[in-house]
């Protein structure tokens, strides 16, 4: 129900300019082939999202809270198979982090990402390693992290010698690549075209080691802190890692394929921010992907405590655990309800008197406001809209270069038909009276184009700016607002 309530009710979505995208890439992929493989957009995504898209945003947020669903209920069937005691627990304490409702809220792709490692995991209890290989090997091409717990799967089938699999777990790169070559003609394509691996210089940035760990229990809720205890319980498998042979397929699941798949997956995210690596953004949606695992350590880790300490067999500390969990997240949403105004809002304030200098700089509060709500780019682009129509209608029969994605979405055209949206880098390629908008986030950012160059253009004329209420600085301590050009 409120899955629900927050769909049919927010005035926004999450992912900002990436859900625009993914969404657009989707609807439109069909008819441009190079959008089908496109590393960016993510194939596993955009092609079975691609029937749904034409249906509208709202649409995809729909049926990515589905998958939300499936990936629980496939959860709570693992936990069944595993024989934890609580297993309708684990199927609450998932739908119930934060990270999940928020960005159940979008057309993001980490919740079909996510699905691909809950149906592996959902096989390998199962021992049936022929169908979760063939799963688990198209991972990567809904998220390039898949390549992570690929490359951690490939690892646990040589060390438990199930090398008949290796194949099938390659089932997903040889299609990929297949399919790359008929329309590339290049066949390392999955390297020339990977977006991460291929950024020219890294203007996204760095930051703490910390940073996920800092931001844990807000992404990821109170089980977060079992998960930390789980592997400091299990040691005694450490000196037996070569004999694994000698484990039944349930020590194996739990040490290689869930832990193993949870801590490879943060931790590479961790070392990527910390060291600046393959365009990361401190991003901590990125989590969503390796909730399942989560939930399922945390309630293995309180199942094994409650045996140990009678304290946390009573009624008292279930209804706490319970309670906390499924209010958890309502509280932050209720603390964080101020995101066109972060700078100014007392969570802020209070965040930056206690944190510590060496801890980033905002809260990640859009991760909590339920339901969504549009941020300030959105609003901005919007109030950009209103001022068009009311001092510029004629923009709408005109040719527009743009670069950010909502501004394109506002605007309901087909932004890979270059009769009516140009990319903003495009724009000294501006014929008369063609419209030039230069935004503070993407052009500067993705780009390289800094508004200045647009001032500096003689044969351009400035028109007006669009700023927020409050001051907004999405990266590089670079304003945001919008300027409105026009060609001479």
């Amino acid at each position: 129900m409120i899955y629900i309530l927050g769909w049919l009710f927010a005035e926004g979505f999450h992912g900002g300019g990436d859900t625009i995208t993914h969404f657009q890439i989707a609807k439109y992929c069909w008819d441009y082939e190079y959008l089908l493989i496109d590393m960016w957009g993510k194939p596993m995504f955009t092609i079975p999202f691609s029937i749904i898209a034409p249906f509208g945003l709202k649409a995809v947020e729909f049926v990515n809270i589905i998958l939300i669903f499936w990936g629980a209920w496939l959860t709570y069937l693992i936990s069944l198979r595993l024989q934890l005691k609580h297993s309708v627990w684990v199927a609450f304490f998932m739908l119930f982090t934060p990270i999940i409702i928020s960005n159940s809220y979008s057309a993001l792709t980490e919740p079909i990402c996510a699905l691909f490692l809950i149906g592996f995991l959902y096989f390998a209890v199962r021992e049936k390693w022929a169908i979760g290989s063939f799963v688990i090997g198209f991972m990567p091409f809904a998220r390039s992290e898949g390549f992570v717990i690929l490359l951690l799967v490939l690892i646990y089938y040589f060390i438990s010698r199930k090398w008949r699999f290796i194949p099938l777990l390659m089932m997903g790169c040889v299609s990929f690549a297949l399919v790359g070559y008929i329309v590339t003609s290049d066949w390392l394509w999955l390297i020339a075209g990977n977006p991460y691996i291929n950024a020219a210089d890294n203007h996204y940035g760095s930051g703490s080691f910390w940073h996920f760990f800092i931001f844990a229990i807000p992404v990821f809720g109170l089980p977060f802190l079992l998960t930390l205890i789980y592997p400091i319980r299990q040691p005694k498998l450490i000196p037996n890692l070569f004999r694994v042979l000698t484990w039944s397929n349930q020590q194996q699941v739990w040490f290689f394929l869930i832990m193993g798949s949870f801590w490879s997956y943060f931790l590479a995210h961790t070392v990527l921010w910390w060291l600046g690596m393959w365009a990361s953004l401190g991003l901590t949606r990125v989590m969503f992907v390796i909730v399942a695992p989560m939930t399922l350590m945390a309630m293995k880790c309180w199942e094994d405590l409650a045996e140990r300490k009678a304290w946390f067999q009573g009624k008292a500390i279930r209804v706490l655990l319970i309670s906390t969990t499924l209010a958890y997240p309502i509280v932050l949403a209720t603390l964080f309800q101020e995101p066109a105004d972060v700078e100014s809002s007392s969570m802020h304030q209070l965040y930056r008197k206690i944190a510590p200098p060496s801890w980033p700089e905002r809260i990640p509060y859009s991760e909590a406001v339920w339901p969504p709500q549009l941020g300030i780019e959105e609003r901005v682009n919007v109030r950009l809209i209103d001022t068009l129509n009311a001092v510029l209608p004629e923009y709408k029969r005109t040719t527009c270069f743009t670069s950010h994605p909502f501004f394109n979405f506002l605007l309901d055209r087909d932004p890979y038909d270059t009769n009516n949206i140009l990319p903003l880098y495009d724009w000294k390629k501006a014929q008369p009276g063609q419209l030039i908008f230069w935004d503070g986030h993407y052009a500067p950012n993705e780009l390289g184009i800094q508004k200045e160059e647009l001032f500096a253009d003689t044969t351009i004329r400035f028109l007006f700016t669009i700023h927020p209420p409050v001051l907004h600085k999405p990266l590089n301590d670079i304003p945001y607002e919008i300027a409105v050009f026009q060609k001479k």
